[in-house]
């Protein structure tokens, strides 16, 4: 059989870049990746061992049951002298593959076990792992009161009247030392800060916390429960849109009417209704819900959508009881880029993609959010400048179409959410759903994205899609062997010779001798039924054998079928491999 070394153009190594289309639907707590079913096996109700919303490190103990099996004990040569057999501690049979190891001489251990653990066991003590490793894309809801951060406070030392520590206080066996009186917390988003900020460069949306701020104003009701009919107030948004609202017998929100009597908190909640309403400023000044102040009477803040100082325009109004303060939008100032927003003091989503979900990076341009609500898409969000900056591009028509609602780390696998704007398509405000760790139903927003799949609220009404691309890099060895002409037409099948009478030239009980001249057998065609066609070394190459330095058999390349090789051919076969 002969050998030929590969040359120096015979070998390329590529890497092969792919991205895998990924699909993430969330319904009601539960979650399907790329449309996957949960299939019951055999044994168990899920023959993944996890529930279709997880990946599977290694697709490990497949259609396995967890039990109590007894144990197992392994015996080896013992590491003392004249020890003999010495037993393995016993590892518990519990049904499922999982790794584990002996500590030994060579001090080999997994990386979860810490050296004081591995130091401190016994010689032929089991360290144990668990499988199956799954993960799952999780959401975080940080509401604007909810602190992304405590600063550790350390004090000077107290020491007792002996000169000793006070006994209990952390960090305390040296009582000079400083005392570490709390260690802090910094939330999974305020960690993100640094990271957040150096993208900065690809869009200013990309700044933790903008200066800029939106226009407010505060509307108080005072001393009585009605307004007169006919009345107006009229509010202007930062985008210059006005709108007049009349005191009415009864709310119209289609003809910009609200209710003149019924009590404070029902007058100023259907003015809230109708400022909210599709033909009032429909989502571009945001309302709160009526608050009372301590001498009983209430208020509403409205907050222009758009920061900036455009959003510092006059409110105009004759209505009895009801002021506006300073009678103005006040407050707003222009952030650079437009942008304003603090994550450590905004309404904030933040949904974490583990890498094994799209590889080494989320292709940029591809992520899109779907928000369904009782079945019907309510707002669509995509990166369409790739640079991942999310904008609402969808329903036509829907509040904050076009405008700005998170942002996207490709590399590190995050989706930051900040648009607070109801996507209620009906009535604004009155399709709610549980979404917040709050409590209490909430209107759908984009902050909410996902939060069912946090596990501590349910949204039977909302449905949400995540799709993206990701990115993996493989491997790949291409190479070319060249079976040349005039050789490779030997070969050391049986079929090769042609085995008639007088083939063996001795033989014995004990052995034989081949005679040297037996012939090749010919099988050329020919035109006669007879005869053979003039003799042509031919062979079939029906193996590619692929060796290491050594001489060890690595890889084998077969032909579809075996390729018919005479002195006057040629054939260079190309074999591609992932690595």
């Amino acid at each position: 059989m002969p050998f030929y070394k590969f040359k120096k153009n015979d070998v390329y190594i590529n890497t092969l870049k792919t991205h895998p289309e990924i699909k993430y639907f969330i319904y009601n707590g539960t979650a399907s990746y790329n449309n996957t079913p949960d299939i019951s096996g055999s044994f168990t109700g899920s023959i993944r061992c996890t529930d279709p919303g997880r990946l599977s490190l290694f697709e490990l103990n497949v259609d396995r049951v967890e039990g109590d099996n007894g144990y197992i004990t392994i015996a080896y040569d013992g590491p003392l002298p004249g020890s003999g057999i010495w037993e393995l501690g016993s590892v518990a049979n519990t049904g499922l593959i999982y790794q584990f190891m002996r500590k030994d001489a060579t001090k080999i251990a997994f990386s979860s076990v810490t050296s004081a653990k591995f130091s401190a066991g016994k010689l032929g003590e089991v360290f144990k792992g668990t499988y199956p490793y799954t993960a799952r894309i999780t959401k975080e809801f940080f509401p604007s009161g909810y602190r992304r951060y405590v600063a550790p406070v350390i004090e000077e030392p107290s020491p007792g009247s002996s000169g000793q520590a006070v006994v209990g206080r952390p960090g305390m066996n040296d009582p000079d030392a400083p005392v570490i009186v709390n260690l802090g917390y910094v939330s999974h988003l305020r960690a993100l800060k640094n990271t957040i900020n150096h993208y900065d460069y690809v869009s200013p949306h990309f700044s933790y916390s903008a200066p800029g701020v939106a226009a407010s104003a505060v509307i108080r009701f005072l001393y009585f429960s009605y307004v007169g009919i006919g009345q107006t107030i009229t509010l202007i948004s930062t985008d210059g849109t006005s709108v007049e609202y009349e005191a009415a017998a009864a709310e119209n929100t289609a003809a910009n009417q609200f209710i003149y009597t019924g009590g404070q908190p029902t007058v100023l909640n259907s003015l809230k209704n109708c400022i909210e309403a599709i033909s009032g400023h429909d989502g571009k000044i945001l309302v709160s819900d009526p608050t009372v102040t301590n001498s009983g009477n209430y208020y509403i803040k409205v907050t222009q959508l758009v920061d900036g100082s455009a959003g510092n325009t006059t409110i105009t109004e004759d209505l009895n009881y009801i002021s506006a303060d300073d009678g103005a939008f006040t407050g707003g100032a222009q952030a650079p880029g437009g942008i304003s927003r603090d994550f450590d003091t905004s309404d904030v989503g933040l949904i974490s993609i583990p890498t094994i979900f799209y590889g080494s990076r989320i292709k940029p341009g591809t992520m899109k959010l779907d928000f369904y609500f009782t079945g019907t898409l309510i707002g669509r969000l995509e990166d369409k400048n790739q640079n991942g900056v999310l904008y609402q591009t969808a329903p036509v028509g829907s509040r904050g179409l076009g405008s700005t609602a998170g942002i996207v780390l490709y590399s590190e696998g995050f989706i930051i959410l900040t648009g607070s704007w109801d996507l209620s398509y009906d009535n604004p405000g009155t399709n709610k759903d549980g979404y917040t760790i709050l409590g209490g139903s909430q209107a759908p927003s984009w902050t909410y994205f996902a939060q069912s799949i946090s596990g501590s609220i349910i949204a039977p009404k909302s449905a949400f899609l995540i799709e993206m691309s990701g990115t993996s890099k493989i491997q790949n060895i291409t190479m070319f062997a060249t079976a040349p002409k005039g050789k490779i037409n030997q070969s050391n099948n049986p079929t090769f010779i042609n085995f008639v009478t007088g083939a063996l030239g001795i033989t014995s009980s004990t052995g034989y001798i081949q005679n040297e001249n037996i012939g090749i057998k010919n099988i050329v065609s020919s035109s006669y039924n007879t005869p053979t066609g003039s003799f042509e070394r031919t062979t079939y190459i029906s193996k590619v054998g692929i060796y290491d330095k050594d001489m060890n058999l690595i890889a084998i390349a077969k032909p579809a079928t075996p390729i018919k090789k005479t002195d006057a051919r040629d054939f260079t076969f190309k074999m591609e491999l992932d690595i």
